[in-house]
């Protein structure tokens, strides 16, 4: 008897560590891809893979501080589907984009590599969007950056 309550203690004093813990852990959410419709949000590190399309209806709103992370192709990739003209991964906006960053907080735009060379990603390409404002964004290791 008094063993099984020795066993049962300890099982749940694990299952105990392991919830608090848990909290502790930061799992990387997949990179985002394809389209995008809706209305989004992103915050914290945001990863894209190829060119990401936030579609005419859709409004993605990116929170200060947020770091959008654009993957480089590795050697033999092809991550151009929408834009064959720049290398890397690019966001192409046909929709709504508001970007507002703080001084304290900016929003980063970079490459996935922090080593990466500048041209790595291709650029925000805005397509006919009826609004998009950038405010205290930092763009890095881009191609051309914002095109329009």
């Amino acid at each position: 008897m008094k063993l099984e309550f020795a066993c049962g203690l300890r099982l749940a004093s694990i299952a105990m560590l392991v919830v608090a813990l848990s909290g502790c852990l930061r799992l990387s959410a997949p990179p985002v891809s394809g389209s995008l419709a809706g209305n989004l949000f992103w915050s914290g590190e945001v990863r894209l893979s190829g060119d990401v399309v936030l579609e005419p209806q859709a409004r993605l709103t990116i929170a200060p501080g947020t770091r959008v992370l654009f993957e480089t192709p590795r050697a033999g990739q092809d991550l151009q589907t929408e834009h064959p003209y720049f290398s890397g991964s690019e966001l192409i906006v046909k929709g709504a984009l508001v970007a507002e960053g703080t001084a304290a907080e900016p929003i980063t735009f970079a490459a996935s590599d922090p080593q990466a060379p500048a041209g790595s990603w291709g650029a925000i390409n805005i397509e006919g969007s009826p609004e998009v404002r950038f405010r205290h964004c930092r763009f890095i290791q881009a191609d051309s950056a914002v095109h329009s």
